[in-house]
């Protein structure tokens, strides 16, 4: 029975298929790093959700109401109203909105959550009186500004546009983490997550199997910049709600 075709045959299938295993292993490197990839864009995302829901406070006690209505005039003209059943326009006594200015609630109004304790409220009030003082003067003085307002964007909105402008970013890091088995040099895609020397856009750090992966990797760096000037950004340039 040694001898028998039935014998020989179970000695050469075994080998039929690890030949077959390791060609495909060959065609097809195993991945490595997945996790760290799911860190990277999981991480990004929950930063970007952080920066939309962010509101920075204003420390009535210290702030300047000028200074800030003259810093946020160049992306943010709305006035500032205290979040109430009829919200008003607080400003000086001698002043008042121009005539001609279109207001809407939303649009042309930014609310803020009343003050905690009596004491605090006056300090709001004379906040807003200066916030809205300036930018009552800057809206005089700029006549070249037509038209209405911009509607304000939204927080999840924000979120969506920020994510969608950085979709090169990820594309980016999902072809370097495939680029990874193809390295000569057998080390991990993150490797050379912050080598500023570019070392992973190099041809000579993959086999020749990698070459079409890097050309969209190439593609994906070059495209980056005016996707963000000219299709991401510019969806961005209202004020936050």
């Amino acid at each position: 029975m040694e001898g028998s075709p039935f014998t020989r045959r179970h000695r050469v299938v075994p080998s039929c298929i690890l030949a077959e295993r390791n060609l495909v292993q060959v065609s097809h490197p195993k991945l490595r790093g997945r996790s760290a990839l799911i860190a990277w864009i999981v991480g990004t995302l929950l930063v970007i959700s952080a920066a939309a829901a962010y509101r920075r406070p204003i420390d009535y006690n210290h702030a300047d109401g000028r200074s800030d209505a003259i810093r946020a005039f160049a992306f943010d003209t709305r006035y500032l109203a205290v979040r109430s059943g009829r919200p008003s326009i607080v400003l000086p006594p001698d002043q008042s909105v121009p005539s001609t200015e279109p207001m809407e609630s939303g649009r042309d109004i930014r609310f803020v959550p009343p003050a905690s304790n009596p004491d605090l409220q006056l300090k709001q009030n004379n906040y807003l009186a200066q916030y809205n003082s300036t930018i009552a003067l800057m809206m005089r003085s700029e006549r070249s500004r037509t038209g209405e307002r911009p509607m304000p964007l939204s927080r999840p909105m924000f979120a969506f546009l920020l994510t969608f402008a950085l979709i090169p970013f990820f594309l980016n890091l999902y072809l370097r983490y495939r680029l990874g088995p193809y390295r000569l040099d057998g080390q991990n895609w993150t490797a050379s997550l912050w080598d500023v020397r570019w070392y992973h856009m190099r041809p000579s750090t993959y086999r020749q199997e990698a070459r079409p992966l890097l050309l969209l990797l190439w593609i994906d760096v070059a495209i980056f910049l005016p996707w963000l000037l000219l299709i991401a950004l510019p969806g961005m340039k209202r004020p936050l709600e």
